[in-house]
């Protein structure tokens, strides 16, 4: 597989993050936790979408106050983002909420780039391959904040520029979250036909004596992969498909390349995550290998 080289005018400019960004790391200590009070951001609570603070944390004002302090306090334009490689998230601030952030978080503060221009490049295969190199720990895999701070980007220096790029990037985003509204409503009309096929009425108007229960395994073969990690490389012909590479929704998001030449997975196949250490609820979602010769079977 020949990727696609990214055409970029040349006056644009490759600069580090902490050029164009102020990176504040977390304060590192555990507050007190309560059922009311501050919310507490961890790593599984930041989604793209928003902050998902079903599950979150609470802590009280004192300790609230004392992980905001030096420049801790979330602002509208900030960016809030992950460092632990198991959630991978990021969420740009767009309202004033009162939250501090947890361990494993980091706040980004644009300085010289537009806000919704530099999350659009943070959640990019630009900064994907870097993170593939760079995130450490054999089970749970961060990154450290120095290397974050250190990211390449390349960017127009020029803020109008910025601005017209990040509006065409929003538009785009809108267009596809309408899209993908009307798909899951679509989803849904098929899920609710299913389903009535499946009704004891329905078997027993039509389909009587054509149903029967099996078990998975013997329609089937099923086999587990292993770890790829030592694997990876930024200019692979391949990708791996490992747990990270299934999302909650059942799509296929790999993004780890590779050159290994072995364990392919073939047109047809289906890959379910059967761990699920980042939180993410993703056991049991089950993605499907639409080529030959792409994709290889990891952990």
């Amino acid at each position: 597989m020949v990727k696609k080289k990214i055409l970029i005018p040349e006056y644009w400019t490759e600069v580090n993050l902490n050029h164009v960004a102020t990176v504040v790391d977390s304060r590192h200590y555990t507050p007190k936790y309560f059922k009311s009070g501050y919310p507490l951001i961890l790593p599984n609570n930041v989604k793209t979408s928003g902050l998902d603070l079903e599950n979150t944390k609470f802590t009280n004002e004192e300790d609230y106050l004392n992980l905001i302090k030096d420049g801790r306090d979330p602002q509208i334009g900030d960016i809030v983002y992950t460092r632990n490689a198991s959630f991978g998230g990021s969420y740009l601030i767009t309202k004033k909420q009162n939250f501090s952030l947890g361990q494993d978080l980091v706040l980004i503060k644009p300085k010289k780039i537009v806000p919704y221009l530099l999350i659009s490049i943070l959640n990019s295969e630009l900064i994907s391959r870097q993170l593939n190199t760079l995130i450490t720990g054999s089970t749970f895999k961060r990154i450290n904040v120095g290397l974050i701070r250190e990211f390449k980007l390349i960017i127009p220096e020029e803020k109008k520029e910025q601005q017209k790029i990040a509006k065409t990037l929003s538009d785009i985003g809108n267009l596809i979250d309408k899209l993908e509204t009307l798909i899951e409503k679509k989803k849904n009309i098929k899920n609710g036909a299913m389903q009535e096929l499946l009704t004891e009425k329905r078997r027993l108007e039509g389909f009587s004596g054509k149903w029967k229960t099996v078990r998975l395994g013997n329609l089937m073969g099923i086999f587990t992969g292993n770890s790829k990690s030592k694997f990876i490389v930024n200019d692979g012909k391949y990708l791996i498909m490992d747990m990270g590479s299934v999302s909650s929704e059942g799509k296929n998001i790999s993004q780890k390349y590779t050159n290994y030449e072995d364990d392919f997975l073939q047109l047809g196949d289906l890959v379910m995550p059967k761990d699920d250490i980042g939180g993410g609820n993703i056991i049991g979602k089950t993605a499907f290998i639409d080529k030959n010769g792409k994709y290889i079977l990891g952990d």
